[in-house]
């Protein structure tokens, strides 16, 4: 059985880390089944330690494996973000990130714009250790606009990579903190449920303690299964390139399991 997540992107240390779960902890109802997920960030940049504006922020390769193991547990999805929206060299290069993460991480999200699901899909067999990855599938602006934002042409796309990914997360907002516009993406959940029942919807943009209530109110409504995914709006100063607020993350985290408890 799959369960639905509630995340927090852009954790660089294991002690950040740690006072996350602490936060997760004290609100989380007993009979919850929703996750945490933990996320941390690499670009192919960062990788290969190529010049980036992300290089302050993002976690250095060497330390990702120790983020990963303070959080070290079945309810947690301890999860590499790894963004190449070229989609350079995708099997080579995640082989090459996988290094640096397993077997501490349980789960992946792809923030690239359609990779090859036959590279994705040998990527993990030649280089992931221990079990099979949660994978998760961001799909943003570009990645909607490859497919002429048609309902019809996502779903079929989507359909590609049956087998390889868990997750699609619904995702607009370019790291850049925008709301999520549930009309925008109403179209394009409702043909996933429809067409592609084993795929499970995230949502993510612009949700913090301020947003995340009505948002996820609205979606739940209507998907209960639903997970959601923040970063922008909890960072310090609402900005993807400074560290978490963790006052911030607790709000977002607390309200939000209210809503899904």
């Amino acid at each position: 059985m799959r369960y639905s997540y509630l995340g927090i992107t852009g954790v660089t240390t294991p002690l950040q880390a740690r006072h996350l779960l602490d936060i997760f902890d004290q609100r989380r109802p007993e009979e919850t089944t929703t996750l945490l997920h933990l996320g941390a960030m690499m670009s192919r940049k960062t990788l290969y330690r190529l010049p980036t504006i992300w290089e302050p922020i993002f976690p250095k390769r060497e330390t990702l494996r120790s983020v990963f193991a303070a959080a070290a547990r079945k309810d947690v999805l301890t999860c590499l973000h790894y963004a190449d929206y070229e989609g350079i060299d995708v099997e080579e290069s995640l082989v090459e990130a996988f290094s640096y993460i397993c077997p501490e991480a349980n789960s992946l999200q792809l923030d690239m714009i359609w990779p090859d699901p036959d590279e994705v899909g040998a990527a993990i067999a030649r280089g992931w250790e221990g079990n099979s990855p949660i994978v998760i599938l961001q799909v943003g602006r570009k990645a909607l606009e490859g497919v002429g934002r048609r309902p019809s042409e996502l779903v079929s796309r989507l359909g590609q990579y049956a087998g390889i990914i868990d997750y699609v997360l619904l995702d607009e907002s370019g790291g850049e903190g925008r709301p999520l516009q549930i009309g925008s993406v109403m179209s394009f959940a409702r043909a996933i449920k429809e067409a592609l029942p084993w795929l499970s919807l995230a949502f993510a943009g612009g949700l913090g303690p301020e947003t995340i209530r009505p948002v996820a109110k609205e979606l739940l409504a209507m998907f209960p299964d639903a997970s959601f995914d923040a970063q922008t709006r909890v960072c310090t100063n609402n900005d993807a390139r400074n560290a978490l607020d963790l006052t911030r993350c607790a709000q977002y985290l607390w309200r939000a399991l209210e809503l899904k408890s």
